[in-house]
């Protein structure tokens, strides 16, 4: 009895995994890849690089992430979480570093590697794992609460690396920028070694079973049935093709070049970020709540106004709410590439298959991604303007959101006929 009563008692140690996520996505997606963006002026001012060719980079980055998630599920077998996301946190550290010394194109490229590398095992898609494996009930509010500690990484990184990279004649500011982030992480990752700890045994986990685990157990055969169903790669493809049409990369370049001053911009970016710490909450509430049609509807309707509304702001007063309120939007429209993605993979996939099913829709995502990085900027380079990119992207939006809605209404018919 009393024994009971003091394991019953004692805090639950998924809590712990929980803070220990969150300051992974806060130090390594937060300062590392959510603020890259803020870089690409500098960097590229600094040394005359064209925007398209250094930013290949990003191609680079992300071709990286798809190539190790293609061996995402394997890596986790044999090595577990520990040892991943401590050299995903390593290199992390590298690509800053790099970064802080690189004078050539190919060199921050090579820190695009080690990016794509830290992306890769210490990111959205090894946190869902992780999570995943610790929390059955609510996972939707719980993946939100927790990927949106991203959101407030990059507000945090984009304040300081906005003081760092100030000044007149402070042409190589992004370096003390780097600098702090390598410091960051570095104490992040002590912290994660002193406290993380794999996945709970099982007879732990059997205390949170719930009616909702049971109930997917017994639909799982009917989730591979997806694999044959021609509407599982209609979501495939616009995932695809919603990625290799993103412009988040182009938002601050082209916000500057029209006219708005750097403080504005910042102070906009830092809005968005912070608002998405907000909005991968909300959306994770929403899927709880109303379903996963609900809380994808509410992502691309917002991401098809916020890209129509870039094609109309200029340089005015009235540009600058247009600008607010495409931040606000824009941050309600990213969660479908984050708390979304590995929401997806356990709605289509089930259960059993979620690791591998993450690995395939991640990898999907990213190579989008892969694609997009110069493709967003290419337009610039060609005629001075990013309105064609803007465009695309409003476009591609529109047909996503009418596709997905298609796709996800039939594959649902399909899950009840299976289950009956």
């Amino acid at each position: 009895m009393g024994k009971g009563f003091l394991k019953k008692s004692r805090p639950d140690y998924k809590w712990v995994i929980a803070a220990m996520c969150i300051l992974i996505l806060f130090a390594g997606l937060g300062f590392c890849s959510s603020a890259k963006n803020l870089y690409i002026k500098p960097i590229t001012e600094a040394f005359g690089f064209p925007s398209s060719l250094f930013t290949i980079n990003d191609s680079i980055r992300y071709v990286t992430v798809s190539f190790v998630t293609v061996f995402f599920h394997k890596l986790v077998k044999k090595f577990g979480t520990r040892k991943l996301i401590c050299a995903g946190l390593i290199c992390y550290i590298i690509y800053a570093v790099i970064n802080i010394f690189a004078e050539t194109i190919p060199l921050f490229y090579l820190g695009g590697v080690f990016l794509g590398i830290g992306v890769a095992l210490s990111s959205t898609t090894m946190i869902s794992v992780v999570i995943n494996k610790w929390f059955v009930k609510n996972k939707g509010t719980v993946l939100g609460v927790v990927l949106s500690s991203n959101a407030i990484g990059a507000t945090v990184a984009a304040f300081a690396a906005a003081r760092l990279m100030s000044g007149e004649g402070n042409v190589f500011g992004y370096r003390n920028a780097y600098f702090l982030t390598a410091a960051v992480l570095l104490v992040v990752m002590v912290v994660f070694l002193v406290f993380y700890r794999e996945k709970p045994e099982e007879t732990s986990r059997e205390e949170n079973v719930t009616e909702e685990k049971k109930n997917r157990e017994l639909t799982e055969h009917g989730h591979g049935e997806f694999f044959k169903s021609p509407w599982f790669y209609v979501v495939i493809g616009c995932l695809f093709a919603y990625a290799v049409s993103g412009i988040n990369g182009a938002v601050i370049p082209h916000l500057e070049y029209i006219g708005f001053d750097k403080e504005f911009v910042t102070a906009s970016f830092s809005i968005s970020t912070f608002a998405l710490a907000i909005s991968k909450l909300l959306v994770g509430f929403i899927y709880d709540r109303f379903g996963i049609k609900a809380a994808v509807n509410t992502c691309l309707i917002s991401s098809f106004a916020a890209k129509g509304l870039l094609i109309i702001i200029t340089a005015t007063e009235l540009g600058k709410v247009l600008v607010i309120s495409h931040s606000l939007l824009n941050a309600l429209a990213t969660p479908l590439e984050t708390v979304m993605l590995p929401i997806l993979a356990l709605d289509l996939f089930g259960e059993k298959s979620f690791a591998e099913s993450l690995a395939i829709t991640s990898t999907v995502l990213t190579v989008g991604q892969a694609l997009n990085a110069p493709l967003a900027h290419l337009p610039y380079d060609l005629t001075g303007s990013y309105s064609l990119s803007f465009w695309i992207s409003t476009v591609v939006a529109a047909i996503t959101l009418v596709l997905i809605n298609v796709a996800v209404a039939s594959l649902k018919r399909k899950e009840k006929t299976l289950v009956k």
